[in-house]
């Protein structure tokens, strides 16, 4: 295993586009995959092109979390509380180009909202900051909001996936709560080189499907908030696809550059 982080997964994802389609090469990655070529023009590579998608591994959501002390309980009640001051509020993420950001920047979008970014270096000082209550709200991965609810420090107004989170199955979704469409699943996914041979392709996807099913692997993949869903590769290159027309309108309607 070779870990090439950097540029939201830039870096280890041209290594892949690279390599020789022996088999001999794979990566697992998260959906940041398909927001960083909108946030990064200069990439030399096509993500829908450039990649053998293989399968998805699992889906978590993110959760709309405010400071304890924000007077609203529900996501009507947030709503009204941002529109009733325009620009007056503000929202922390770990960076520009983040899911985080993307989150709150789709839900600006789609509620007509008017709140102001603050990016952060890193999850740790925005989390700190909405503990706090320098900062009034921010999406955080909802495994990640979950101790946070426990200890009384803030309270979540709802989660990003469309579908109530299996996992945490007593947290609404925005979609059912009115904003009709929200949709948003933090995935994470194998590819491999392009042109890679459809015999060693079947067999990655059977092995992977198999691993992913053993209830270690589940285990694991829960710790980390995941809900195990490998498909197969059309299903996944599906997924890829739809995503990355997705953000690609987010990033371009709401001005998203990269720091």
């Amino acid at each position: 295993v070779e870990n090439r982080p950097g540029a939201s997964g830039t870096i280890g994802t041209e290594a892949v586009v690279k390599a020789p389609p022996d088999g001999h090469t794979i990566m697992v990655g998260p959906a940041s995959i398909v927001t960083a070529p909108h946030l990064y023009p200069k990439i030399s590579y096509d993500v829908l092109k450039d990649l053998t998608a293989v399968t998805n591994i699992g889906s978590t959501s993110l959760a709309l979390a405010v400071h304890k002390s924000a007077p609203v309980g529900t996501l009507r009640e947030f709503i009204a509380w941002v529109k009733s001051q325009p620009g007056k509020l503000n929202y922390g993420s770990p960076g520009n180009g983040t899911h985080h950001h993307l989150c709150m920047e789709l839900l600006k979008l789609q509620a007509g909202l008017d709140i102001v970014h603050v990016p952060y270096k890193g999850s740790a000082p925005a989390e700190n900051d909405l503990i706090a209550g320098v900062i009034p709200m921010m999406f955080l991965p909802i495994h990640v909001a979950l101790p946070k609810i426990k200890a009384g420090q803030i309270k979540v107004l709802g989660e990003s996936l469309k579908g109530r989170h299996p996992l945490f199955p007593d947290i609404p979704s925005l979609h059912e709560q009115g904003v009709t469409g929200y949709d948003v699943d933090l995935w994470l996914g194998v590819w491999a080189p392009p042109g890679l041979p459809a015999d060693i392709l079947a067999r990655y996807n059977s092995e992977i499907r198999a691993i992913v099913a053993r209830p270690d692997m589940r285990e694991q993949l829960a710790g980390q908030g995941l809900v195990p869903n490998a498909g197969t590769p059309e299903q996944f290159a599906k997924l890829v696809k739809e995503d990355f027309e997705k953000w690609g309108r987010v990033i371009r309607d709401a001005k998203i550059k990269a720091d």
